[in-house]
């Protein structure tokens, strides 16, 4: 399988210090002499409508050794720290919140395992659905941690103009079984800091344009030139599944190469049909009756219905007309720039123009170009229908869902031959408190169940409105099995104004997070793959949010009311007729005589 990636985390990193220098808050403007500067673009039709197309732009530097943060008394005053080439947003940033690495994640949709395999890189770019962000902050203390945790998701809300800066502690954990080959890849690269791993998750959070505005000006060209062009809004938040991601990461080797990287990357796929008809049709219209494919073998009460069949024919697709243009030029800078797209197809495909570079993998055949010209387009067709390459093998597939008795039940099912052992991570919110006692694990058959042991079980409870809960489980999986994790959960009770704008659609769970590891793994370091759940959909009881409404205008009409009569029993004062005509008082015997005109005229 190919993995397309800049993540340099699989070279052989050792303990070495790369700087002996301080830290300091200010930074001053690199002159790098040979920073070098990557786009590729990975193109993969899985099946007869759906195309992968994953972006990736690394901006790397060599690192000069000087000071990032301020404090000669801080705790990481003799760590070895990197200078690195960023974007002056993300570098004043870092330095603000004390943060050494982070990683973004923007994702909506939901990955199909079944038909398009594992998710890119095995899952290690891609995040659940909403926003998903880790990082290793500098501190001595919790507290001193958090604070620095806020300051950079407020930053990072602004930058993305994301609502990022909702992730407070009550939505963030510090994993203790997952992550590990983040932690581990930190600790040889940082081996004399102080500092805390955090991660937060924001599931209900939507992905559209105004994250990736600011997304792609981060890039050298600002998407003006090279693959971004490719990155039009429409295309992109139109697609079946898209993720954006954003690392910041170091690579400090034994050799001197100390290398910094920011790593940019957009996944989406693509409903080639219904991206190919969006310049015909910029509005979405039905497909015409006569255009769609109807199954004859169904009974249909009246000639113009019609219950549609997917299209088996091949389809012919281009990057002009699934993206809406080609590749505008290439992104020239001052150092030499490296611009290639990488196509995998299966031999029967046709495709021109005629690729640089040809691999021929197992199932597939790898056509690489290099973009030396303006509007670069790749055009691929097939002269044999149902010829599409075969998804790559995922080793477990996952399901959770919740049922009515308040349990979460996940199937983890093994179709392969070998065992594997997985982390479970589970990251619940404050209102939804797990009961771990009834956490339990059963080999599944066809007419029976088996009890199975976890080899590790971590839990955080959680505090009622100050931090969430989360639990991490570790088991093993048996080959050719399917195996059932249960857990039941208790719903707490909100406050009025606790609730979402949208109460009575639920409230949403973030995804779980299944680490796999080879069966024979002892360090849990180097993992097969990471698979996301999708989130779940919480409903809880939901007041009358009306009442208080009703309340205050029925309150506000009987004061009214009764304001009236009890003002004038204040203020009046009550006299007989006789008395009234004795006092001296003109305008009261006028009123006087005018009452007994009145009595007159209604005898």
């Amino acid at each position: 399988m190919l993995r397309i990636s800049y993540d340099q985390r699989t070279i052989n990193v050792q303990e070495k210090d790369c700087s002996n220098h301080v830290l300091s808050a200010k930074i001053r403007a690199l002159k790098e002499p040979n920073p070098f500067y990557q786009e590729h673009l990975f193109l993969k039709p899985f099946s007869f409508n759906h195309l992968l197309a994953s972006f990736r732009f690394n901006t790397s530097s060599s690192c000069e050794k000087i000071s990032l943060f301020d404090g000669a008394e801080s705790a990481v005053s003799d760590a070895s720290l990197l200078d690195f080439k960023l974007p002056r947003s993300l570098r004043y940033i870092m330095e603000e919140s004390h943060t050494y690495e982070f990683q973004l994640r923007m994702t909506r949709g939901k990955w199909n395992y079944y038909n398009w395999g594992m998710s890119p890189d095995d899952g290690d770019v891609t995040g659940g659905n909403g926003i998903e962000l880790w990082a290793y902050i500098e501190g001595d203390t919790m507290k001193e941690v958090e604070e620095r945790w806020l300051i950079l998701t407020n930053a990072l809300s602004g930058l993305f103009c994301a609502s990022i800066n909702l992730m407070d502690t009550t939505k963030t954990i510090i994993p203790i079984l997952s992550f590990v080959k983040n932690k581990n890849y930190i600790k040889m690269n940082w081996p004399n800091t102080e500092g805390y791993f955090l991660y937060g998750t924001l599931p209900q959070e939507t992905v559209c344009t105004e994250n990736l505005t600011p997304f792609l000006k981060l890039l050298p060209c600002k998407g003006r030139a090279g693959i971004s062009t490719l990155l039009d809004s429409y295309r992109l938040f139109d697609a079946q599944w898209y993720s954006m991601f954003l690392d910041v990461t170091h690579v400090c080797n034994e050799n001197s190469n100390k290398i910094s990287r920011l790593i940019q990357g957009i996944d989406m796929v693509l409903d080639i049909d219904r991206a190919s008809r969006r310049d015909d049709s910029p509005i979405p219209t039905p497909i015409p009756l006569e255009d769609l494919i109807c199954d004859k073998k169904r009974p249909y009460i009246k000639d113009d219905a019609c219950f549609p069949l997917d299209d088996l024919s091949d389809i012919e697709w281009s990057i002009s007309k699934v993206f809406g243009r080609p590749i505008l030029g290439s992104c020239y800078l001052d150092f030499l720039p490296v611009e290639s797209i990488t196509v995998s197809h299966s031999d029967e495909r046709m495709i021109s123009p005629k690729p640089d570079t040809v691999l021929v993998e197992k199932n597939a055949i790898l056509s690489k170009y290099i973009i030396t010209s303006s509007d670069f387009d790749i055009k691929m067709k097939s002269h044999v229908s149902n010829t599409f390459i075969q998804a790559a093998d995922v080793p477990l597939f996952i399901e959770r869902t919740v049922t009515r008795k308040n349990q979460i039940s996940v199937i983890i099912s093994n179709p392969q031959s070998t065992d594997f052992q997985v982390v479970y991570l589970e990251t619940l919110p404050w209102f939804m408190k797990p009961f771990i006692h009834t956490l339990s694990a059963y080999l599944l058959f066809p007419n029976a169940k088996r009890s199975l042991d976890f080899e590790k079980i971590y839990f955080r409870p959680s505090i009622d409105r100050k931090r969430g809960s989360y639990f991490e489980a570790h088991i093993r999986i048996p080959r050719n099995s399917s195996v059932e994790i249960v857990w039941e959960f208790e719903k707490m009770l909100l406050r009025y104004a606790e609730y979402p704008p949208d109460p009575n659609r639920g409230f949403n769970i973030a995804p779980s997070i299944f680490t796999v590891f080879p069966a024979e793994s002892t360090d849990y370091i180097e993992h097969i793959a990471v698979i996301r759940t999708t989130s779940l959909l919480l409903t809880f009881p939901t007041p009358d949010f009306s009442m208080p409404y009703n309340v205050i205008v029925l309150t506000s009409t009987v004061i009214a009311m009764l304001f009236g009569g009890v003002f004038n029993l204040l203020i009046r004062k009550f006299v007989s007729l006789e008395e009234a005509e004795k006092t001296g008082h003109k305008l009261l015997r006028l009123r006087v005589l005018t009452f007994k005109i009145k009595n007159i005229f209604r005898k």
